[in-house]
């Protein structure tokens, strides 16, 4: 998927819905262009940071998904 800032009106506009219909979804997107600026980094220094920031992130991402799912299993719920 391209970054944000290469999609022309049309595919801004069919991501918003895809958003709408699936709300994690634009976080692993958030993530995923986030992570494009890891790997644009100027120096390794700079590179390490963002990577940790990054990675902290997505642990972070991941654990809510965990406990969304749990929930889900133990209510029998699949509201988010």
């Amino acid at each position: 998927m391209k970054p944000m800032e290469n999609l022309i009106d049309e595919e801004t506009d069919q991501l918003a819905l895809m958003f709408e219909i699936a709300p994690r979804f634009a976080d692993a997107y958030r993530l995923k262009n986030e992570f494009l600026t890891v790997i644009s980094s100027k120096s390794s220094s700079e590179g390490k940071q963002k990577l940790a920031d990054w990675l902290l992130a997505v642990v972070a991402w991941i654990c809510l998904s965990f406990r969304t799912a749990q929930r889900h299993i133990t209510t029998g719920s699949a509201k988010s």
